[in-house]
């Protein structure tokens, strides 16, 4: 991960700090951790940089993080959805996206993460 630029929108304080940890750890540059939608967008809005991959929970404090995530894919950002939503509740335009189911286990993130930047 490193050197990749990783948004981490999550609003489980104690799971967005151990993501943003691990990812730093990893090497990434963390944007966030974030807990809701708007503060996503503020902080899209207030960089210039690409950010290569976000780490998306889908319910953000009650709202859906779809508009978000349409964001990010226009900008050219990989995404991974983390929820405890089943996997037909995305919307068709996302079904190629990855989805960890919570609770995951935060090494076998890590793992994927790295293994779709070696796919590329």
């Amino acid at each position: 991960m490193q050197g990749r630029s990783v948004l981490v929108a999550e609003d489980g304080y104690f799971l967005a700090d151990d993501l943003a940890s691990m990812l730093r750890l990893a090497g990434a540059e963390v944007l966030g951790p974030v807990a809701t939608c708007t503060q996503a967008i503020v902080l899209l809005e207030a960089t210039s940089r690409q950010i290569d991959l976000a780490v998306l929970d889908i319910n953000l404090r009650g709202e859906l993080a779809f508009e978000l995530a349409d964001l990010l894919v226009a900008r050219g950002t990989r995404l991974v959805f983390s929820s405890g939503y089943p996997t037909d509740f995305l919307p068709s335009r996302f079904v190629a996206v990855p989805l960890w189911r919570k609770p995951y286990q935060l090494p076998a993130l890590l793992n994927s993460l790295r293994a779709m930047f070696r796919q590329a």
